[in-house]
């Protein structure tokens, strides 16, 4: 018996190859991870599966996850991810407890937010040190967040935030919202009204939003994007990464 992670894409219909189409149409029950991303309904549409697919809620796959292993252990169950399915660590111990119980496990992986964000802000994939989850003050502490910006400027490279998106609030950190939250821990004045910040809003929708910004512009904006976002704020630029900036992004 196979537990198949299948990824989907970022926003933009999913393009299922054949062979995913025939395990679709095969195995005992399709499910789907709802809680990395936001679900359209356009999206389930395009994926044209005319099968029940039952929807899991992050609690359902994390506390859940003896009962999706069992189940793949008695028949075939598929797991439609949005983005990558290896890029959230949930889904890596999923793959790894499955294997531990002798359940085969085939991925299928796709386009992520992480990669298409570094794709587009032009910079340099080899310049970005470690990346941090900025969270809501009353959900959890981001102090490691900024204790990562302030190593890697300090290194001079790039780093990459995810902003914070509950699922089951339909909450998503605006990115004025996350630079407050890094300047509240910035007591050694290391971020500069002036520095640039990149914005990447929606990859792959219709309505993507990307642009590059100072700080102290992104302060001034309005909450309005309503789509999860990720930011970078760049370490020391490359000519090239300056160009496009300017060129490509900056506004």
């Amino acid at each position: 018996m196979t537990l198949y992670l299948i990824g989907i894409g970022i926003y933009a219909e999913p393009s299922l190859t054949r062979e995913v189409e025939e395990i679709l149409r095969n195995v005992d029950r399709i499910y789907l991870e709802g809680y990395t991303s936001p679900i359209y309904p356009r999206l389930l549409d395009s994926l044209r599966i005319s099968r029940e697919i039952v929807r899991l809620t992050r609690s359902e796959i994390e506390e859940g996850m003896d009962k999706l292993i069992n189940e793949a252990i008695k028949g075939d169950i598929a797991i439609l991810v949005p983005g990558d399915p290896l890029i959230a660590t949930t889904h890596i111990t999923l793959v790894v407890e499955a294997r531990r119980r002798g359940v085969d496990t085939k991925i299928f992986h796709s386009s992520s937010a992480l990669c298409a964000a570094i794709g587009e802000s032009g910079l340099h994939t080899y310049k970005f040190g470690a990346s941090a989850t900025i969270m809501r003050r009353e959900v959890a502490s981001s102090k490691r967040a900024y204790d990562v910006l302030k190593e890697n400027l300090e290194r001079g490279l790039h780093t990459l935030f995810f902003l914070e998106y509950d699922a089951e609030t339909n909450y998503i950190m605006s990115p004025r919202e996350a630079i407050e939250i890094l300047l509240s821990y910035d007591d050694e004045k290391r971020i500069s009204l002036e520095d640039l910040v990149i914005v990447l809003c929606g990859l792959g929708s219709r309505d993507e939003c990307k642009y590059a910004a100072t700080i102290g512009e992104v302060l001034k904006e309005e909450d309005t994007y309503g789509k999860p976002c990720i930011l970078i704020i760049p370490g020391k630029l490359h000519f090239t990464e300056e160009e496009y900036i300017e060129t490509v992004l900056r506004r």
